[in-house]
């Protein structure tokens, strides 16, 4: 999973200021259900390199501070923690805070996850600028991702990678034997818990294997994904 660089200050500020889309709320107050149920949505969809970023404090259309935050920001943050802590699994995040217009803002961002899905009572997904119950198909598919070969398969679906595929050829003596990785440009169609199908390039035909049978590495000539096959 790729590192995240904190953002800054003024970074928050052009998100904040953005308004609010799938990667960005911004909320009045620090409610317990709805912080739980936006910072849920977010660590169940966002992907690096990208975090969806709660802002609390502040009015939900204009994204100006409020002032219901109150003065003691520190206990401010530390319901905020105590909200989250409460989500299960635990939720990738860190909080800061952020000068708006002379006031101080909360800001919780939320970084891709790997142990989905996080509930909060129920799970919740980020479709648009909406939070919204997670389908059963959705928390299948999160538990799913929980494998990391097939979170990271996923990401290359419909995708061109490179198939390293070993050979073995035998002398017309059957006396020696030679062996040798042939590699092929193919695309991921679809990845289960349990296997893989891709498409040949060059001939279009479909083939799979047993997930357990694949290793992933790196095509460093041509910078892009290698599933080495049996």
């Amino acid at each position: 999973m790729t590192a995240y660089r904190q953002l800054t200050e003024e970074e928050l500020l052009a998100r904040l200021q953005s308004g609010e889309h799938q990667f960005v709320e911004r909320k009045p107050a620090a409610q317990k259900d709805v912080i739980q149920r936006v910072a849920v949505s977010f660590a169940n969809s966002v992907k690096s390199p990208r975090e969806g970023v709660l802002f609390i404090g502040v009015d939900d259309k204009t994204g100006k501070p409020n002032g219901k935050l109150g003065d003691d920001l520190g206990k401010a943050q530390r319901d905020v923690r105590g909200y989250l802590d409460q989500c299960y699994p635990p939720i990738p995040y860190y909080m800061t805070l952020v000068n708006v217009e002379g006031q101080q803002v909360i800001a919780v961002v939320v970084t891709e996850s790997s142990q989905t899905p996080h509930f909060t009572g129920k799970a919740y997904v980020r479709i648009g600028d909406s939070t919204i119950d997670a389908s059963e198909e959705k928390i299948q598919e999160l538990v799913e991702e929980r494998i990391s070969v097939v979170r990271d398969l996923r990401l290359w679906i419909g995708k061109t990678v490179t198939f390293a595929t070993r050979i073995t050829m035998r002398s017309r003596l059957q006396s020696t034997v030679h062996r040798y990785w042939s590699e092929d440009d193919g695309q991921i169609e679809s990845v289960t818990p349990y296997f893989i199908v891709w498409k040949q390039l060059d001939s279009s035909t479909k083939l799979s294997v047993s997930l357990d049978q694949v290793k992933l590495t790196w095509d460093t000539q041509k910078d892009r994904l290698k599933v080495w096959l049996p």
